[in-house]
This record gives C-alpha cells, sequence and structure tokens, in this order.
C-alpha cells in the first residue's frame, strides 16, 4: 500500500489504536476513489465486495423497493465505512450508496478487509459492535414505524438528530440538517406530511428553521409530546 493511503487508513476510527506498521505486514492495499455528485458508489443488489471508507464529502444510502420508488436510509458519516456486510457474507448489496456531494473514499478488496479482520482482534471488536448497532437502530425504526404517528416519528428523528451531535438543549442546532423529503424517506412518510409537521413545530415554537437548520427551542416539548402520545 502506498504509504499516503497507509496513512489515511490507519486515521480512520475503525483502525485508532492500530499500528500502521501491522497494516503494512498484513499486505493490506487501498485505492483512492473521486466521485462526483450524484456518481453512484455501488448499487443495490451490486456483485461488488469491496469496502470503501469515507474521507471527505457526503454519501447517501438508498434502498430501491419492489415498485421502483427510492427510499433515503441515511447519510454516510465522515470517516466510517461502507459495504462490510457483502465483503463479510458474500451476499449481494442491500443498498445502493451514491454521492450527495463530491467525495472521496478509500477502497479496500474483500480479502484485505476479512484478513484485516481476522488477525486484528481489535478491528474484529469494532466491526462486531458496528454490526450490533445497526440491528439495533433497525429495531428501533420498525418499532417507531409500528407504533409511532408520523408526528412522533417526526419529532423522534430531530430529537435522535440532536442527541447525535450533542445539541439536545435549549438553543441547540443542527446544521446542514436534511430536507424534509430526506426525513420523510427515513421515517417512512411523505414531503407534503414532514413540510406540514415542521410547520406546525414552528409555528408553536418547539423549533426555528432556517435553510439547512433546525434549532431546537423546546427540546423537553419534543421528548414530552412522544411520550404522552404513546
Amino acid at each position: 500500500m502506498a504509504a499516503d493511503t497507509l496513512t489515511l487508513l490507519a486515521e480512520m476510527p475503525l483502525f485508532q489504536d492500530v499500528d500502521a506498521a501491522e497494516l503494512s505486514n498484513l499486505g493490506i492495499r487501498a485505492s483512492l476513489k473521486t466521485l462526483e455528485p450524484g456518481q453512484t458508489l455501488f448499487d443495490q443488489s451490486d456483485n461488488s465486495k469491496d469496502v470503501y471508507f469515507l474521507i471527505s464529502g457526503r454519501l447517501l444510502a438508498v434502498h430501491i423497493t419492489v415498485d421502483g420508488r427510492e427510499m433515503i436510509f441515511g447519510r454516510i458519516d465522515y470517516r466510517t465505512y461502507q459495504g462490510e456486510l457483502a465483503a463479510l457474507d458474500g451476499g449481494e448489496r442491500s443498498l445502493s450508496i451514491y454521492a450527495h456531494r463530491k467525495a472521496e473514499v478509500l477502497v479496500v478488496s474483500q480479502s484485505d478487509f476479512q484478513a484485516v479482520v481476522e488477525h486484528i482482534p481489535l478491528v474484529r471488536q469494532r466491526v462486531m459492535l458496528g454490526l450490533v448497532a445497526t440491528v439495533r437502530r433497525l429495531t428501533e425504526r420498525l418499532y417507531e414505524a409500528t407504533l409511532f404517528s408520523a408526528e412522533q416519528r417526526v419529532r423522534s428523528y430531530i430529537v435522535r438528530m440532536a442527541l447525535e451531535t450533542g445539541q439536545m438543549h435549549p438553543g441547540g442546532e443542527i446544521v446542514d440538517a436534511p430536507t424534509h423529503s430526506e426525513i420523510a424517506n427515513w421515517i417512512g412518510s411523505n414531503r407534503e406530511v414532514v413540510s406540514r409537521i415542521m410547520s406546525g413545530l414552528k409555528k408553536s415554537g418547539v423549533i426555528h428553521t432556517q435553510r439547512k437548520l433546525i434549532r431546537l427551542n423546546q427540546p423537553d416539548a419534543l421528548l414530552q409530546a412522544i411520550s404522552d402520545d404513546m
């Protein structure tokens, strides 16, 4: 592996506290790939098995339903990795990933990723914990989709974003906030319903919104309404 890509890979959270020399000794190789906005990294049901580490830009994960509708599964966080499921079990991709903005990723082959998981216990543990976290998130989303109203799901989504960014307090700001369409796809609703709910929350003073920003004026009110309606 070239020294620069080895350094970039070693800086990823998955490899924190792992000696770069240990990766080099395993013969791990990586290549740098640039994606333009709208360009696909891999398609759902794709047979590729590489693992990708996002080092700049933004990616979106999309699920294509049987009737051809696109459901935005979520944004891909900076310095996280994608594609590990296919690399581990050899199956098809479960989601499509494309660049929301110009992005750069490090590409690691299936065999190299499997070697790292096999030979470095710390990495193996982190991969396992990551899979467990994914199952928990999916369980939570299924629970919400089954039992929550559309407004509860919108409120819960805002609360989750605030907690993940450390902004769950009066005046907390969720910057670069998702569009109403993105929220709708995430919670299993439609843009018109989400726009109506967000407008209502803004008029009641619970939140303030402007382009790509959600400010929490009354975070307790978001939580109270969720628990009261259950």
